[in-house]
């Protein structure tokens, strides 16, 4: 009777994606009470009053950032720490740039995707030998790519998390040949 062979790494990083991206396939209009559903309660009225929107013109009215913008935000400064810390080591050791330099451009073009850098993502001075240097970025990797799976299963939109569990995916394609 032939043994059957463990499943790869890509392969449940694969069906990990297919199921976070059906997942996040179903429509969400479809969670949307409808006024007829008993359960159904109006957070405004036909007249304005007692709204619990922000009005985006009153000055007065601080801006709350919605929790898909906020775990936004966390991800990106996660990406730009990451980004840091291996532009940091290839900086120590020029000759890191073949394996950690895709890495840096990966990360910069996530932070494009996700709207841009985040100020003060410096990261630590890497260590002062080659293969500890390497190793950090390393660890910072499998770190970022845990971080990006975890936003993807938090994030409320759907295009948000897919997006997300997209950069995990590639994350862990890079990792997979360092």
């Amino acid at each position: 009777m032939p043994v059957p062979r463990p499943a790869s790494r890509r392969l449940v990083l694969g069906s990990a994606l297919a199921g976070v991206a059906g997942t996040t396939a179903c429509s969400l209009d479809s969670l949307d009470p409808s006024p007829d559903d008993p359960t159904y309660t109006p957070t405004t009225s036909p007249t304005g009053e007692g709204s619990d929107e922000v009005d985006p013109d009153d000055p007065t009215e601080p801006a709350e950032p919605s929790a898909d913008e906020a775990l936004t935000l966390r991800v990106r400064r996660a990406v730009a720490r990451t980004e840091a810390t291996t532009a940091a080591a290839v900086r120590r050791h020029p000759a890191l740039a073949g394996d950690l330099g895709p890495l840096t451009d990966l990360h910069r073009a996530h932070l494009r995707e996700l709207g841009g850098p985040v100020r003060g993502a410096a990261a630590p001075e890497p260590p002062g030998g080659r293969r500890a240097a390497r190793a950090g970025a390393v660890r910072a990797e499998a770190r970022l790519q845990r971080t990006l799976l975890a936003a993807a299963t938090e994030a409320e939109s759907g295009p948000l998390a897919l997006l997300l569990a997209t950069m995990a995916a590639s994350v862990a394609q890079h990792r997979e040949v360092l």
